[in-house]
């Protein structure tokens, strides 16, 4: 699996957001900020497209 840049800004540097485990394939590039948000639910990632 090929890292992305984050699908919120275009930084670079991300990490993989997993909204199912039971799909490890299906995976949402975030940066560290953007990662952090989702997990807190500040921000909510659309799948397959931009929040």
């Amino acid at each position: 699996m090929k890292r992305e840049p984050c699908r919120i800004c275009g930084e670079p540097k991300t990490d993989g957001h997993h909204a199912n485990y039971r799909k490890p394939a299906d995976v949402d590039w975030l940066c560290r900020k953007h990662h952090k948000l989702v997990h807190r639910r500040a921000l909510k990632v659309k799948p397959g497209g931009r929040s």
